[in-house]
């Protein structure tokens, strides 16, 4: 891997415990993952805005929203800001779940602006072009080669993103029960994160997930 540009190693340290763990070369481009981008912005207390729904087509699996977020200026006063208009239309996203992924994208330039290196840098969700493939596709201990088992994780979190429900939930775990398994076994720092780190496992998620969408079904149940 090439070596990082020392002034952008600093500003990814400063937000992430190990900045070669966030980025990765494609051909010559930076390009920083998702997971690491949130953990980012956690650490660099970015909020966000509500998005704004720019285009809704559920049926054509189209969707467009206008992401604004804040970096902690101290107290109650968020500067700078930024915006960015995140897109997921068939001929830009093969994932299933159009709505996560214009939110990813939205965020991921907004947090990569708000840091100043958006140019330098892009998030592995600007292009399928841009996702890690692996150079052997061999089998291990499950069926999924370690790129499917990837493939299947991100399809399953963007499910995960846009499960309603407590049983959304359980129904989405129930179908991908087998890939579940697999990561718990080949490689369990997905599913139970890495300890001390700032990016959550799968399992985790879910759990945070589950919790979140409980809540919300007590607060609506009739009393």
């Amino acid at each position: 891997m090439p070596t990082i540009r020392p002034e952008l190693e600093a500003i990814l340290k400063k937000y992430h415990d190990s900045p070669k763990d966030a980025v990765w070369d494609c051909h010559g481009q930076w390009v920083a993952y998702h997971n690491a981008l949130e953990a980012i912005a956690r650490k660099a207390k970015i909020r966000f805005d509500p998005p704004t729904i720019i285009e809704a087509d559920g049926a054509n699996k189209v969707a467009a929203v206008c992401v604004v977020g804040r970096m902690d200026g101290g107290g109650d006063n968020f500067s700078p800001t930024e915006w960015s208009i995140g897109e997921a239309a068939p001929h830009n996203n093969k994932n299933e779940y159009p709505w996560a992924m214009a939110e990813k994208r939205a965020k991921d330039r907004v947090i990569l602006k708000l840091l100043g290196i958006h140019g330098e840098v892009y998030s592995e969700a600007e292009a399928d072009d841009f996702k890690p493939k692996d150079k052997v596709e061999e089998l291990w201990g499950g069926p999924l080669t370690k790129t499917k088992l990837k493939e299947a994780a991100r399809d399953f979190c963007g499910g995960l993103d846009m499960a309603k429900t407590v049983r959304d939930v359980e129904e989405l775990e129930a179908t991908n029960s087998a890939m579940l398994s697999q990561m718990i076994k080949d490689m369990p720092s997905w599913y139970k994160g890495v300890p001390g780190g700032d990016v959550l496992g799968l399992g985790d998620r879910i759990a945070d997930k589950m919790n979140e969408l409980r809540k919300l079904e007590e607060l609506e149940a009739p009393r």
